[in-house]
C-alpha cells in the first residue's frame, strides 16, 4: 500500500489500494451519529466497522445505480430526438 504524507497535518494518507486490499479509514462523526451506527450495529449482532461498511456500500451502489438509470433515460431521450 502505498502512503504518501498529508499536508494538513502531517499524517500518512493512505492512496488507492490494489484491488481486494483492505484500507484504514478515519471517520470524524457526530455523537448521536455515533450512537446510532453502535445501536444499529448491536441490533444487527456485527461490528460497528462491519455496520459502517455495509451503509457506505450501500449508498455507493444506490450512487452508481441511479446514475446509470439517468444515463439510459438521457441515452433513450437523445435517440427519439433524432
Amino acid at each position: 500500500m502505498e502512503r504518501s504524507l498529508s499536508r494538513r497535518r502531517g499524517r500518512p494518507r493512505t492512496q488507492p489500494a490494489s484491488p481486494g486490499a483492505a484500507v484504514r479509514t478515519e471517520l470524524r462523526l457526530e455523537p448521536e451519529l455515533h450512537r446510532a451506527l453502535v445501536r444499529v450495529a448491536e441490533d444487527a449482532g456485527v461490528s460497528l466497522n462491519a455496520a459502517v461498511c455495509a451503509f457506505l456500500a450501500w449508498g455507493v451502489e444506490r450512487k452508481l445505480a441511479l446514475k446509470k438509470v439517468s444515463v439510459a433515460v438521457v441515452r433513450e431521450r437523445d435517440d427519439g430526438e433524432t
